[in-house]
């Protein structure tokens, strides 16, 4: 109550000062808009839904701050009375705040509506948004005589509050401190483990929050054991990470608090090392051509800019100050592209990095690359444009550690490197050894058509590619020639993974459970049901698992530590996936039983469709280890970009964009698949995903692509290209984009599990509902039904039969409440079969498949 009136007070003593807001506009809605951190600079909106009455909003062009007023920002939304829903999401750049989609509460009655940051709740009065601001930013109260020069700016109310101080530290724990120089913490938490760690496990997704706030910044204090090992830690924000390598404490037993500064990898032991670094900071050292550099800094620069190469100094031309704190260095020589040069200034160190565009430009290749097996020879190729040096490591077994042979590879043309060796060389196995400077990789050969067994916790930790000929092995196969697909909108498509489709034990089988031959023998149960397409879950070669142990069966529940892996964390994108095989250690067995397998649903009249994981890797050395600085989006720093564990791939940058578009049409051309599913499609840009569906249809006219077309796009820093998601859709017929809408409205999904819908029993919108059964979902700009897919349940979140069941509330183990679930199962797999666009069905989905459901 005494933070209430403190603020109320605050907020009359600086109204003055404000520039106060006007009445709500006729046909207009006002969504006002409160942060704690009074910091409203880059907070746009987004907005879509059948009642927004405005131009069609993007997400890299939303609509921005109509004006302040008292409670913080607001806008003035164009409504149309009686149309329908208006949904919103409050975002900077890709940073939502929060993270779910939300609905304007009722515009029809309430022309005003009060959000606050980090609530998804829209307030209908100001008192209630204002008594919630009370309960949650207690430690932000303001003290009237405190308030200096209350003004209006681009970001909001300026107030000066109380700097706040650190609780003492407990006993049995450590503290780290964390400082950004824009002050703005909210949204970036603690990835913490090691076996030092006392806590409790951290996800990725629910990292630890801010323990509190001091003068230095922001700080976690972490529960610790002594004497027991390390520490390790990653600070972030959703995927973002500040800055990128994992980080541990510098012995934790000896020292208690350690200082962190935003963009900077070291740790610090002392509060004044870390203000001495938080200073002036060379952020980027790029080089942009052949003479050319762009060196910037957090700050303007006083002291002279030198280049070093070894002990030598490279004259400079000229310097462009212009937008200091970035400058363009001119250079009176050519630089050697595959050299690292270090640019200094006073104090500031940092060595050169090639620009990704720069390595399109002079080295972008267009010819074959990978393994050549013949009987008589085998010629070897890698992209490899800034190493000094290529090796070719050869082993005559998958599982030796030590090569039989390593051969000198010879520079070609455009950064790539060949060798072909005379003789047969089928059956065995390779690796490259890349040489920069004074530093060798041992990396995987991106384009390898097989490999050996691999386990992701043993000694080799890079897998070897193997020496195979794909077009001699498995049956001879055709598309598939599907009865009643003439157009996308007549597909129907069913989603199964391979290793779980016949993991029950149950189920009989004669060849091995949860391998491809295994998945023969059950094919006429999915024919019998239907369907166009069966879609199997990732089977291009992932990275997480023990492939010799795919034969042990995990008959308990458990959530880590066990080799099951969905497979969305790419190793390779040409090699078959090994954990399915009969025999993961033949090279040849995984590609015969694949298409094997791909022959018998043709067999039946059903076509494949690939799931693909083009917009990450399992780990950012896999492509980083053979070109740096290339492979991936990068960030300001000129830091590639991190996503899920992995690289986030650039799909814009050529190479990137050659491998994704000979990846896609080598599994057309040589496994004969009629189709791809994208994961994380909206990652990918449009130009990409377009040119790949090109170059398939020139082989297969009838295939099919649909894709997670969410709004999610980062690309190079401050590349603002036109991306593959829901908002593309009506400017290509290429790919339909998964309908969440539709999903929410139906039995609910991310953001909202669980909670009532139309299927459950929930009061929702018909005219949406209905939009949606017409393939017109108002968040995607669809102009035809086969830009969106329709669907209800996937491998994701939990099965229709469990989020009904913990919806309705209702245990599944009784007979009645089974009878009523299923009923509502049917009503939802009626209503995606029978709407307009591309049909999709989790598998187990047609009989209600439950996966160890539990009440809480």
């Amino acid at each position: 109550t005494f933070f209430l009136v403190l603020l109320l007070v605050t907020l009359l003593f600086v109204v003055d000062s404000l520039v106060l807001a006007s009445e709500v506009p006729a046909g207009f809605v006002r969504l006002h808009y409160y942060r704690a951190d009074h910091q409203y600079e880059g907070w746009e909106l987004h907005l879509w839904g059948p009642g927004y009455a405005g131009p069609a909003v993007s997400w890299t062009k939303a609509v921005g701050i109509t004006g302040f007023d008292e409670y913080g920002a607001y806008w003035d939304i164009p409504y149309q009375e009686g149309a329908g829903a208006l949904y919103f999401i409050i975002h900077q750049g890709d940073h939502k705040d929060p993270q779910a989609d939300r609905t304007y509460p009722d515009p029809g009655q309430n022309k005003e509506a009060w959000a606050v940051t980090g609530d998804t709740v829209a307030y209908t009065s100001y008192e209630q948004a204002v008594k919630v601001i009370g309960k949650k930013f207690k430690q932000n109260t303001y003290k009237v005589g405190e308030i200096i020069n209350p003004a209006i700016t681009a970001q909001g109310v300026v107030v000066h509050d109380t700097q706040p101080e650190a609780q003492p530290l407990a006993a049995g724990n450590v503290r780290l401190h964390y400082q950004r120089p824009d002050g703005n913490y909210e949204g970036w938490g603690l990835h913490i483990w090691g076996d030092g760690y006392a806590g409790p496990e951290v996800l990725w997704s629910a990292a630890v929050p801010l323990t509190g706030l001091d003068g230095y910044g922001a700080y976690w204090d972490l529960p610790y054991h002594e004497g027991v090992g390390d520490l390790n830690f990653i600070i972030h924000r959703g995927d973002e990470k500040d800055p990128n390598p994992d980080r541990s404490f510098p012995d934790p037993d000896q020292n208690k608090e350690f200082w962190s500064v935003s963009g900077d990898a070291k740790v610090y032991l002392t509060e004044e090392e870390a203000h001495l670094a938080a200073g002036n900071k060379m952020v980027r050292a790029a080089v942009l051509g052949k003479n050319q550099l762009l060196v910037e800094f957090r700050a303007p620069i006083e002291a002279p800019i030198f280049i070093r190469d070894g002990y030598k100094y490279v004259p400079l031309a000229q310097m462009d100050m212009e937008k200091a704190p970035q400058y363009i260095l001119t250079l009176q020589k050519d630089l050697d592209f595959k050299k690292t040069y270090k640019v200094e200034c006073g104090k500031m160190t940092r060595d050169t990095s090639l620009a990704w565009e720069v390595m399109d430009e002079e080295f972008a290749f267009a010819g074959e690359l990978g393994a050549f097996y013949q009987k008589d020879q085998t010629t070897f190729r890698l992209w490899a444009p800034l190493a000094s040096a290529v090796k070719l490591m050869l082993f005559v077994h998958g599982e030796d550690e030590e090569p039989s042979q390593v051969r000198e590879m010879e520079l070609k043309e455009k950064g790539l490197w060949e060798l072909t060796l005379a003789g047969d060389w089928g059956g065995q196995f390779y690796q490259y050894q890349v040489v920069r400077g004074e530093e060798t990789k041992t990396v995987l050969d991106p384009y390898a058509k097989s490999m050996a067994a691999f386990n992701s916790e043993g000694n080799d930790a890079v897998g070897k590619a193997a020496i195979v000929d794909p077009s001699t092995l498995g049956p001879a196969l055709g598309f598939a020639q599907i009865d009643g697909f003439e157009k996308r909108e007549d597909a129907i498509i069913w989603e199964i993974h391979v290793r779980d489709f016949t993991s029950d034990p149950n189920i009989e089988t004669q060849a091995q459970f949860g391998t491809y031959k295994a998945f023969m023998e059950k094919l006429d149960y999915i024919k019998e049901l239907g369907v166009t397409h069966i879609q199997l879950l990732p089977v291009l070669n992932y990275y997480y698992g023990n492939e010799l142990a795919n034969i042990e069966r995990e008959l308990e529940y458990s959530a880590q530590n066990n080799n099951y892996n969905w497979g969305y964390d790419p190793h390779n994108y040409f090699t078959p996936e090994g954990m399915y095989s009969t025999d993961p250690t033949n090279p040849e067995a995984r590609i015969r039983e694949l298409k094997e397998l791909i022959d018998g649903i043709h067999q039946r009249g059903m076509g494949v469709i690939l799931d693909v994981v083009y917009n990450h890797t399992a780990k950012m050395e896999i492509f980083e280890d053979i070109v740096p600085g290339y492979y991936h989006f990068m960030d300001a720093e000129g830091n590639p970009k991190s996503s899920y564990g992995g690289g986030r791939l650039g799909t814009t940058h050529a190479m990137t964009r050659k491998l994704i578009i000979d990846s896609i049409t080598y599994w057309v051309d040589e496994y004969k698949v009629d189709g791809f599913r994208f994961d994380l499609m909206g990652d990918m840009d449009a130009e990409t995903v377009q040119l790949a569906y090109d170059a398939a249809r020139a082989l297969n006219p009838n295939v099919l692509m649909i894709g997670e077309g969410w709004i999610t796009y980062a690309g190079d820093d401050g590349d603002r290209r036109v991306a593959a998601d829901q908002l593309w859709m009506n400017q290509t017929d290429c790919v339909a984009c998964f309908s969440d809408e539709m999903r929410n409205e139906l039995k609910s999904g991310f953001g909202c599990e669980g909670e009532p819908r139309f299927i459950t029993g929930g009061k929702r919108n018909l005219r949406t509902i209905f939009a949606n059964i017409k393939g017109q979902p108002s968040n995607i700009t669809a102009d035809a039904p086969g830009d969106v897919a329709q669907y209800i349940a996937a491998h994701d979140n939990l099965t229709l039969h469990d989020v009904i069941a913990a919806s309705i509330k209702k245990d599944p183990s009784v007979p009645k409440h089974q009878t009523e679930i299923q009923k509502r199962i049917r009503l939802g797999n009626a209503l995606v079969l029978t709407s307009q666009g591309v049909a999709f069905l989790h598998a187990g989905q047609e009989y209600g498949r439950t996966k160890q459901w539990m009440a809480d």
